[in-house]
């Protein structure tokens, strides 16, 4: 099936409570925590990607420095889930069940290429995580979930006097972006970069959440594929797959700060 630019193929299985409820309480649970992981990944993802796609030079300042800061915004929610689902999908009994599950799938081309970068993904992410003082772990600890008062002292200390801190009123209750206080979060992101400039230190976040977030929904991805396969059978993956159209481009979709 030849799909379109603006198409996507989407297979549906469909399981009930009744079906879960013969699989071991460990095996079940543990699938659900990985599969919620890869459920709002995607979902930060989708709206980082479309962030990064307000940064074209052409569009006016408000519209630039909002969606550098939700882009910004998604990158460090991005890191709490990564870290949380690779506390997961590291732990030993994962790992063995992981293991286990596969002894129940069929043995075709297709499924040993899964198996591979299923185990390949897992190697690129223990081997990130095994680095002390990761970016994507140092910015979980210090921004994705709190408003830290070091940070902003910190880069507030390091922030140059001629730095930009624009902030953005609309006029209406609620929609003012606070440009200012950004410019500082980037700041603390370059600080726990190493130095980096804002620039530099929010391109190698963005560039690292995505790659990594690769890698944990490859592995999750693997580890659903056995799951399914090994406890309801592999029939529940061969259903004809749905067309959807009239999709966004992920090179032209764009989330908004400012809506009317």
């Amino acid at each position: 099936m030849r799909l379109k630019s603006h198409q996507l193929a989407v297979r549906e299985f469909s399981l009930t409570k009744r079906d879960y409820d013969g699989v071991d309480e460990d095996e079940r649970l543990q699938f659900f925590m990985l599969a919620q992981v890869s459920n709002e990944i995607g979902m930060l993802h989708a709206v980082l990607l479309q962030a990064l796609n307000g940064l074209k030079p052409h569009l006016p300042k408000a519209v630039r420095e909002t969606s550098l800061g939700m882009a910004l915004y998604m990158a460090r929610l991005m890191t709490n889930r990564i870290y949380e689902g690779w506390s997961v999908a590291s732990a030993q009994k994962t790992v063995a069940l992981l293991n286990c599950l596969w002894e129940s799938v069929p043995e075709n081309p297709a499924n040993v290429e899964i198996y591979a970068q299923t185990m390949e993904a897992r190697e690129r992410l223990s081997a990130y995580f095994g680095v002390t003082g990761n970016l994507i772990t140092k910015v979980r600890n210090k921004q994705a979930s709190h408003i830290d008062r070091a940070s902003f002292a910190g880069a507030y200390a390091l922030a140059p006097d001629d730095l930009d801190m624009t902030d953005f009123h609309t006029g209406m209750v609620g929609t003012t972006f606070f440009g200012g206080a950004d410019s500082l979060q980037a700041i603390a992101v370059a600080h726990l970069a190493g130095g980096l400039s804002p620039n530099e230190a929010s391109d190698l976040l963005f560039m690292e959440v995505m790659r990594v977030a690769e890698d944990l929904k490859t592995f999750i991805d693997g580890f659903s594929v056995a799951f399914v396969i090994g406890r309801f059978g592999a029939k529940k993956l061969m259903n004809e797959p749905r067309i959807l159209s009239d999709l966004p481009s992920t090179r032209r979709a764009r989330v908004h700060y400012f809506m009317t």
